[in-house]
């Protein structure tokens, strides 16, 4: 020392502290440790600390003893394979090496067995650190069975209900075919006769009335009409050529008619072969379509439309493309837009999809795409 001042070799090497400081220390130190074990215990985590090599138990907090059943003793110094801990041990070695690979984990999912044998879904994240030169492994769990559950039985609620929608789509469906035919053969037979028998009345009859005569006529083209509504109620209830002829046909029928009411104009083109349609995904696609241009019709102020159908890696693709107004996000987004929904709901139970996006000014595009393969529905 010199001039009350510290030397460089104080600095480096300063004089052991004095007996009580000493003291002090050792005695903060402790409190730090009685405040660190009083948080690891009362944490509402669970909390295990083990070895990296061994993967033995050094402690676990009170929650962890909570979720797999076993007391802290029975725990500490055994390894969490010897306490069948995990409900796989393959998945517990992976869960590990990644661990070590990384030198960390976030939200990994896993299994743990309850020391009753029920098993458990929880959440896992863990660190790597060093205690006393050991590497040291310091996992956090969450137990998450009850939120899988519900994901599970939400899951299966909602695969009820688009069971349930693919049912009631197919009723729909079979009930169109049965009103069409019936209003085809049984309502448009009756009415065909009736024109006939009008017609030969107006050839029989005796009387030159002018009256009489207009009175034919005008029944003659009311009947004419009546049987060209029951037509046009049949096509739109089920067109034929969906069913006779194929979807190709079908579309362009649909185009054409849709052209004609609204007086935009609509492009078709189609790549597909009919025969690798089945009637189910044929359905779909045709309702979907017709559903498409409704609201074009509606919505869009558009002067053109482009209709496309075509195949690609086994999927049927129908494209519907409009120079409109553009639908707007959370126009798509809506979950009470009801026309949107069913249009996704068709092709859902085929395992397909309906991506529909637009622009501001530059138009809206339905974008279908169907699995050709055998799905889990069948619409006929």
């Amino acid at each position: 020392m010199t001039n009350g001042r510290s030397s460089v070799r104080d600095l480096i090497h300063p004089p052991a502290a004095p007996a009580r400081g000493r003291a002090r220390a050792a005695e903060e130190l402790s409190r730090s440790e009685e405040r660190f074990f009083k948080v690891f215990q009362a944490s509402p985590v669970a909390i295990i600390l083990r070895t990296l090599a061994e993967g033995r138990v050094i402690d676990v907090n009170a929650r962890y003893t909570e979720l797999v059943g076993f007391r802290r003793e029975e725990l500490i110094g055994h390894t969490v394979y010897e306490m069948g801990l995990w409900a796989d041990r393959n998945e517990g070695e992976r869960v590990l090496d990644r661990l070590r690979h990384d030198g960390m984990l976030r939200n990994v999912e896993g299994r743990f067995r309850h020391k009753s044998g029920e098993t458990r879904d929880v959440l896992i994240w863990g660190e790597l650190t060093e205690i006393d030169g050991e590497t040291v492994v310091i996992g956090m769990i969450i137990d998450i069975t009850d939120r899988k559950r519900m994901e599970n039985e939400l899951m299966r609620s909602r695969e009820q209900l688009r069971s349930l929608s693919a049912r009631l789509q197919q009723i729909r469906e079979e009930e169109r075919i049965r009103i069409a035919r019936e209003l085809h053969d049984e309502l448009g037979g009756f009415l065909t006769v009736l024109k006939l028998d009008l017609s030969s009345l107006g050839k029989e009859a005796a009387t030159d009335s002018a009256s009489f005569r207009e009175k034919l006529d005008s029944m003659s083209k009311t009947m004419v009409a009546a049987i060209g509504s029951v037509r046009r109620i049949c096509s739109d209830l089920r067109p034929s050529v969906l069913d006779h002829i194929g979807l190709t046909a079908a579309i362009e029928w649909q185009v054409e008619e849709w052209q004609t009411k609204t007086g935009v104009r609509c492009a078709m083109s189609s790549s597909i072969d009919d025969e690798t349609v089945d009637p189910g995904r044929a359905t779909a696609a045709f309702r979907v379509l017709q559903e498409a241009l409704t609201n074009v019709a509606r919505h869009a102020q558009a002067t053109g439309v482009r209709v496309r159908l075509w195949t690609e890696e086994r999927r049927l693709r129908l494209e519907v493309r409009d120079n409109g107004r553009g639908i707007a996000d959370e126009t798509v987004a809506d979950a009470t837009s009801l026309g949107l929904l069913g249009m996704k709901e068709r092709v859902f139970c085929f395992g397909g999809t309906v991506d529909i996006h637009g622009s501001p000014g530059e138009g809206t595009t339905v974008d279908v795409a169907i699995p050709l393969e055998e799905g889990v529905g069948s619409i006929a």
